[in-house]
């Protein structure tokens, strides 16, 4: 709880920040609202590779901080900078040259395309700060330190409200530019914290840290073995981002309202995902940390714990999701076919909690070991097998609408917790070597 808390605590500012920007987005209209959600979906896609190279990073950093090698914890550190780094600059680029293609491809309308396209184009530069900042966090968390990434999330979350109601609406003495205002406005706040973390590991006294003298000494070795734990996992959230791409293009052809609504209940809904995100990342440190220290019971134990407590946590999510969903859904538009269609799906949705719980427990356990290859495989069939053929078929045969995608995620999410279930049962990854 110690090492979860203060994740919990990061992402419960970040979703707040996202719901605030998504309220004051969500006055501008519908369009405006399913512009950021068309936006997103591939966004999430290079967001995957950052996510395998942190999890590569974490899972190393844990080892050998149990096993007390600071000179190999340092040279992870160091190689993880220049490949999150190099990495995240060449998607920028990607995303601000080829914007009008890529919300075309997500299947935005004539009214939503052109909002879509500056919405993405203003936030390349702020995704160079953002991926490289998730990387290097994921060092200074496999260390223990779940604290300095809260603190740097306080700032730029602080800073991405404050600049995003100026942005948008013209307060403060600047321009109101919209929904470009709430994208330069996050744009600029990532960029202050992937700075200030910058400093934070030039200066730091740890073995996660960055020494101007070694800075350039390379390490191809390491950078394998960062890649050989992550690319799984980055497989894994690539091959969810493309599945995610292709059911929101199955929604999008249900009209604006219903891309709207499911964007709304998605952002409502990310809020259960903090203490699962919290406890498994918790759960890698700890379990890294125990195996690097030869003690697999101990990493057991830690399993054990993180699956409890998500349970309970997932419990209390579903009652909120159920009872207080409309008024929930109405805090970010107040436009009523939206509101209704939006609390709908989110007491659907109810119904992923307790397996989506377990899934991000037992997975995080899974990448603190580096057992990161079957989860990838599991996912890939849970997304484009279950959760598409679901969606598809509840749709096109069965007349569903928007409810049958939100059943299908249901389906998608016990089907991944089992198989995690059983891989953890397995005790293989008890035995891994990194």
């Amino acid at each position: 709880m110690a090492l979860a808390l203060p994740v919990v605590a990061e992402q419960l500012l970040t979703t707040l920040t996202q719901i605030v920007d998504m309220m004051m987005v969500g006055h501008l209209g519908a369009a405006a609202v399913a512009a950021i959600g068309l936006s997103n979906q591939p966004l999430f896609l290079s967001m995957a590779i950052f996510m395998g190279i942190g999890t590569g990073t974490t899972a190393l950093v844990a080892r050998y901080t149990g096993a007390r090698d600071p000179e190999t914890v340092e040279s992870v550190t160091r190689q993880s900078f220049w490949m999150g780094l190099a990495s995240a600059i060449l998607f920028a680029i990607l995303y601000y040259l080829f914007a009008p293609g890529i919300i075309q491809i997500m299947g935005a309308d004539s009214e939503v395309l052109p909002l879509g396209v500056d919405f993405l184009r203003w936030s390349a530069p702020g995704y160079v700060a953002m991926q490289w900042s998730q990387v290097m966090s994921g060092a200074v968390r496999g260390r223990g330190d779940t604290r300095t990434p809260l603190r740097i999330g306080i700032v730029i979350n602080i800073l991405n409200v404050i600049l995003g109601y100026s942005l948008i609406y013209g307060h403060l003495g600047l321009p109101a530019l919209g929904l470009v205002g709430s994208a330069l406005g996050t744009t600029i706040a990532r960029s202050v914290g992937a700075l200030i973390l910058l400093v934070y590991l030039l200066r730091s006294t740890h073995p996660v840290r960055l020494n101007l003298a070694t800075l350039f000494r390379l390490d191809l070795g390491i950078m394998g073995r960062v890649l050989k734990i992550g690319l799984p996992t980055s497989g894994e959230r690539v091959l969810q981002s493309l599945g995610m791409i292709s059911f929101v293009r199955i929604i999008s052809g249900l009209g604006t309202i219903a891309v709207a609504a499911h964007q709304v209940a998605i952002n409502a809904e990310s809020i259960s995902y903090m203490p699962s995100t919290g406890l498994a990342t918790a759960g890698t440190a700890l379990v890294g940390q125990r195996l690097g220290a030869k003690d697999p019971d101990g990493a057991s134990m830690v399993v054990g714990e993180t699956v409890k407590l998500s349970i309970g946590i997932a419990v209390v999510v579903m009652a909120i999701f159920i009872f207080l969903g409309r008024p929930f859904i109405g805090l970010y538009t107040s436009e009523t076919e939206v509101i209704l269609l939006g609390a709908q799906v989110l007491a659907v949705g109810a119904a992923c909690q307790i397996p989506m719980g377990i899934t991000f427990a037992l997975a995080g356990a899974l990448r603190g070991a580096g057992d990161t290859l079957p989860m990838m495989i599991v996912t890939a069939v849970g997304v484009w097998v279950v959760r598409l053929s679901i969606t598809a078929g509840l749709i096109h045969f069965a007349g569903w609408g928007l409810a049958a995608a939100w059943t299908s995620m249901a389906f998608d999410w016990t089907f991944r917790a089992a198989f995690a279930f059983l891989r953890i049962r397995s005790g293989r990854w008890r035995e891994l070597r990194v």
